[in-house]
């Protein structure tokens, strides 16, 4: 996994870089302890509180070629010691594949109503953060369409949904949508001008129709939710299709397609500046 929390504030998801975890640690106990005669470097996992170790550049258990925390079964301490239940159940240990739609149990439904109140409370922020990693400003319309199929579906309740990826799977958790009237970044805007048959993205890039041309549909969903079995690094894939007048979904034409990593950060991070600047208006303007 690639976040990590800290003694005095555990439930924060960390960004795992290199540079990061050594500047909030400060490299100083009970971070850095001696484990099998050489350094180790740990943390906490924010989602179950177990111990959580560093595989970098430094150690022997280094495969993929990329920094990332896995749990370890054992006290470390004065940082965390270990609970097996929790363990069992880490949402950041063992991630559930969206497209599973399989739902927690009822020991877990305190865990889902959390994550119904977080995107209710900040779902400005869950807008603004699918726009920075889509590169698409979702209408009105469209974004109430959305929550729509949020709420038949219950996404809160899938195992796959968590306190840290709630925009990625609220994004994955709604159905087909249409983006007609969209606006969209300029490297997707290029690519619809290019493949599209009736839709063109002007200037500004507003999704809209080849001289006035009617029938067809362009649509954006979401597929193929992958998990690496190592390092638990997450991918979801944007696909943009335009499917004819009278045609059957299975004869559309996929118009782009993106590749979006999973960042567990994103979401509290923005959470946590939102909260700064209002505190810090907040103190100056009477």
């Amino acid at each position: 996994m690639f976040v990590f929390g800290v003694i005095n504030d555990p439930d924060y998801p960390n960004k795992l870089t290199q540079k990061n975890y050594d500047e909030i640690t400060k490299r100083s106990y009970p971070y850095i302890q001696v484990f099998n005669r050489e350094n180790a470097s740990y943390a906490i996992c924010p989602a179950c509180k177990n111990p959580v170790r560093l595989v970098n550049k430094n150690s022997s258990e280094r495969i993929s070629g990329t920094l990332y925390a896995m749990h370890v079964k054992y006290n470390v301490k004065d940082l965390a010691d270990y609970n097996q239940s929790e363990y069992d159940d880490c949402y950041l240990r063992n991630p559930e594949r969206m497209d599973a739609k399989v739902r927690r149990n009822s020991s877990q439904n305190g865990l889902s109503d959390k994550i119904r109140s977080k995107l209710r409370e900040h779902f400005d922020l869950v807008v603004a953060i699918m726009k920075t990693v889509t590169g698409i400003k979702f209408s009105d319309i469209v974004i109430e369409e959305m929550l729509n199929d949020f709420s038949l579906n219950k996404g809160h309740t899938y195992r796959a949904m968590t306190l840290f990826n709630i925009p990625y799977g609220f994004l994955y958790m709604t159905e087909a949508q249409d983006l007609y009237n969209c606006q969209v970044s300029s490297k997707i805007a290029n690519e619809i001008n290019k493949n599209s048959n009736q839709f063109i993205c002007n200037g500004f890039g507003y999704i809209g129709r080849k001289n006035n041309m009617k029938g067809n549909k362009i649509i954006l969903f979401f597929s193929d939710h992958k998990i690496d079995a190592e390092d638990k690094k997450q991918t979801i894939k944007l696909n943009i299709a335009e499917i004819g007048y009278k045609e059957n979904p299975e004869d559309g034409v996929v118009l782009y397609q993106q590749i979006i990593v999973v960042d567990n950060n994103i979401f509290d991070n923005y959470i946590r500046v939102q909260k700064r600047m209002l505190d810090l208006a907040q103190s100056i303007i009477p």
